[in-house]
C-alpha cells in the first residue's frame, strides 16, 4: 500500500496520517483505517475484503461528514487495491455495490452545481482521481454478475448528468470510458425495463455521441482525438455485442448523421496535413466499420433517409465514401475499409450516379 502522493515522497497512507473526522478528532483517518480492518479480520473476513471495504466506507464517512481534502489519497490507495488484490475478494457483489453507491453519492451533487455553473468543495482533479480509481474497478477481470451489481446502483439521470454539456470535458470523457464497461449482449447503460429501454438508449447515445461533431476550444487536439476514439470504441463494442445493440444504434436519429460527419472531418484533416496522423486513421478505420455494421445489418435501405433528417449528412456521406473507394495517395492508408466505403456509397446513390462517380475516378 506504498502508494505516492502526487509530487511528494509522502505515500497516501502517510497523507490520510494527518487527517481527522470533523466528529471525532483523537485518532487520524489513517489509524481509523488500520483499526477498522484488523476488526474485520478478526471476525473472520479475507484481509482484501477488508481493505477494499474499508477504503470504501472511510471515504463514503468523509463525503457525509463533507470532509473533502483526504478523498483523494483514498481513490488512489483503492485504485491500488482494485489493480493489486482483486483476484481475492470473496464478497465482489457487495464491494461493487458500495462502490457504485459512493461513486455516485460523491459525484451527484458535484454535477448538479457543473449544470448550474456554481461551486462545490470537491475540486475537478479530486473527481478525475475519483474517475481513475473507478475505472481500475471496473477494468478487473469480472464475473458479469459483479458488473451488473455496479450497474444496477446507477441512475439513468446520474449518468446524463455527467454527459451534460456543463459538465467538463474530463467527466464527459471518464463517463464514456466507465459507458464501454456496461455493453451488455442486449442492453447498455444502467439496466432497465424492455418498455423504456429504447428510450434510455436513445439518451444515452444522444448524449455521449455529441463530442463527434462538437468541438472544445479548451482541449489540445491530442486529447480531442483521444476523447472521439473513446466515443467510437463504445459505439464499435454496442455494434459489435449483438443484434440489439444494432438496432439501438440504428434509430438513434444522432449516431449515424454524427459517425459520417467525423469521417468527413477526418479525411478533410488528412487531405490537409502534410504528415497523416495514426489516430486519425485509427478513427476512421473503426468509424466506417462500426458504419457498415450497423447499416448493413438493419435495414440497409433506410440510410440515405436516416441521412436525410440532417443537414448536410447526406453531402458528407457521400464525398467521404468516394474518397474512401476510390481515393489516390491521401487514402492510400485506408485501402483495407475501401471496400466497406463502396457498400456504404452504393446505398445513397443510383446506379447510374455510381457509374459515373467510377468512370470519373477511373478516368
Amino acid at each position: 500500500m506504498h502508494v505516492k502522493v502526487s509530487g511528494s515522497d509522502r505515500t497516501c497512507l502517510e497523507a490520510l496520517q494527518t487527517y481527522f473526522f470533523p466528529s471525532q478528532n483523537t485518532q487520524s483517518l489513517a489509524n481509523v483505517f488500520w483499526q477498522d480492518i484488523l476488526t474485520s479480520i478478526d471476525i473472520g473476513h479475507s484481509p482484501s475484503s477488508c481493505i477494499i471495504s474499508n477504503l470504501i466506507q472511510l471515504w463514503s464517512t468523509c463525503i457525509q461528514q463533507q470532509h473533502f481534502d483526504p478523498v483523494e489519497y483514498i481513490f488512489k490507495l483503492l485504485s491500488f487495491a482494485f489493480l493489486n488484490i482483486y483476484d481475492n475478494l470473496l464478497d465482489a457483489d457487495g464491494i461493487y455495490t458500495m462502490l457504485a453507491d459512493s461513486f455516485q453519492t460523491t459525484l451527484e451533487p458535484y454535477a448538479l452545481a457543473r449544470m448550474k455553473e456554481n461551486t462545490h468543495a470537491l475540486r475537478l482533479d479530486q473527481v478525475k482521481v475519483l474517475f481513475e480509481c473507478v475505472l481500475s474497478a471496473v477494468d478487473c477481470p469480472l464475473h458479469k454478475s459483479h458488473l451488473l451489481r455496479f450497474w444496477q446502483v446507477l441512475r439513468i439521470d446520474f449518468i446524463l448528468m455527467l454527459l451534460n454539456a456543463r459538465q467538463d470535458i474530463e467527466i464527459v470523457h471518464g463517463t464514456i470510458k466507465l459507458l464501454m464497461s456496461s455493453v451488455r449482449e442486449d442492453d447498455f447503460g444502467p439496466p432497465c425495463s424492455a418498455d423504456i429501454r429504447p428510450r434510455h438508449s436513445n439518451l444515452l447515445l444522444d448524449a455521449s455521441t455529441r463530442l463527434l461533431t462538437e468541438s472544445s476550444r479548451t482541449l489540445a487536439a491530442s486529447k480531442k482525438q483521444q476523447v472521439r476514439l473513446d466515443i467510437i470504441d463504445f459505439l464499435h463494442s454496442i455494434a459489435f455485442s449483438g443484434q440489439p445493440g444494432i438496432t439501438y444504434l440504428f434509430n438513434s436519429n444522432q449516431v449515424i448523421p454524427r459517425l459520417v460527419k467525423r469521417i468527413s472531418a477526418e479525411l478533410n484533416s488528412i487531405y490537409d496535413q502534410i504528415e497523416i496522423l495514426d489516430d486519425s486513421l485509427r478513427l476512421i478505420k473503426k468509424s466506417v466499420r462500426t458504419l457498415h455494421a450497423i447499416v448493413t445489418i438493419h435495414n440497409p435501405e433506410h440510410l440515405a433517409a436516416k441521412l436525410a433528417s440532417t443537414l448536410g449528412a447526406v453531402h458528407a456521406h457521400i464525398e467521404a465514401m468516394t474518397r474512401l473507394s476510390f481515393g489516390g495517395d491521401a487514402t492510400d492508408r485506408l485501402t483495407d475499409i475501401s471496400d466497406l466505403a463502396r457498400d456504404l456509397l452504393e446505398l445513397t446513390v443510383s446506379p447510374e450516379e455510381g457509374d459515373a462517380i467510377f468512370e470519373l475516378f477511373e478516368s
